[in-house]
């Protein structure tokens, strides 16, 4: 069964403020990763490690695009719920032309 880390709304924005050098209670941002957008949002999904355990966790969030669409990220949560994750490799192909 997945472990999952609780912290307080306050707590994980933290996360998506400080770079990934930031450390609090014992873990750090890894990622922030852009998931989809809607016509006034975006869905995003932050990936926090527990130092020294080379565990992942993750937890999505929504933010507003314009200034109109004012989504705080888990507005309307008093915690956050981080849920473990695999980190899983992958290949990316890009495509340049020839010169």
């Amino acid at each position: 069964m997945a472990e999952e880390i609780i912290m307080s709304r306050a707590e994980a924005l933290e996360f998506l403020l400080e770079d990934d050098k930031w450390v609090f209670n014992g873990h750090t941002k890894v990622d922030d990763i852009h998931m989809a957008s809607s016509r006034w949002s975006e869905h995003r999904r932050v990936v926090i490690t527990r130092l020294g355990s080379g565990k992942y966790f993750t937890a999505d969030y929504e933010r507003g695009l314009t200034e109109n669409q004012y989504i705080v990220p888990w507005e309307y949560m008093d915690d956050v719920i981080f849920t473990e994750a695999d980190r899983i490799p992958r290949t990316v192909y890009e495509y340049r032309r020839v010169r």
